[in-house]
């Protein structure tokens, strides 16, 4: 028995999701085809080496907020994205729609104040302002957390 799943005209789809280099500009783009129900993320993983290509990797040091926790020194992977959404009927239109773009951190081992029972954070995103560079971003995130420096 299948599943029959009604959408309405104004739901919001994925239309665009870019892969951005450090400096912002667009390194790869993929728009997707207007079918019913895509699996987003085998399409996707499709474009890993576009991904991998302008990825940038440094060097993470975790200041736990408690004694009892040891220092973290990690490996960070990050790169920058920036999708699109639009209206399920109105996608042939440049408007109205949802631009977002984030940094995706990845760590080398699981990270945090939980990190060392078996918890810990192996993955984040983090909001990507108009204007800012990719340091920038990394920097004012680490600021705002406290606990973290590059």
């Amino acid at each position: 028995m299948s599943k029959l799943i009604a959408r309405a005209p104004w739901d919001w789809v994925t239309y665009r999701r870019s892969v951005m280099t450090p400096a912002g500009a667009v390194a790869y783009e993929h728009v997707y085809e207007a079918k019913a129900g895509p699996n987003l993320y085998q399409e996707w993983m499709k474009d890993v080496d576009h991904r991998n290509s302008v990825v940038r990797v440094y060097d993470f040091t975790y200041y736990p907020r408690s004694f009892n926790v040891a220092i973290q020194k990690r490996m960070i992977t990050c790169h920058g994205e920036e999708w699109e959404q639009r209206m399920r009927w109105l996608r042939f239109l440049p408007w109205p729609r949802r631009v977002w773009r984030t940094i995706s951190v990845q760590f080398s081992q699981p990270t945090g104040e939980r990190a060392e029972r078996g918890g810990g954070v192996m993955t984040m995103t983090i909001p990507w302002g108009k204007g800012e560079s990719f340091d920038q971003v990394l920097h004012r995130y680490m600021a705002e957390v406290r606990n973290g420096g590059l």
